[in-house]
């Protein structure tokens, strides 16, 4: 994996170039752009993280 932080500071970028097998995971919320090539899949973390509540 290689990245490069871009157009710093105020509107900064992280271009990240994976290696084939290679995974990133953004937060939610996060803006994604990506390569029409690389596989995408969105996974919901309930009761992962906070503002979950068990019960």
């Amino acid at each position: 994996m290689q990245h490069r932080t871009k157009h710093e500071p105020s509107s900064a970028l992280l271009e990240v170039t994976l290696d084939p097998g290679e995974a990133l995971m953004a937060e939610a919320g996060a803006m994604v752009a990506r390569s029409p090539s690389l596989r995408t899949e969105v996974r919901l973390n309930a009761g992962r993280g906070p503002g979950s509540s068990g019960g």
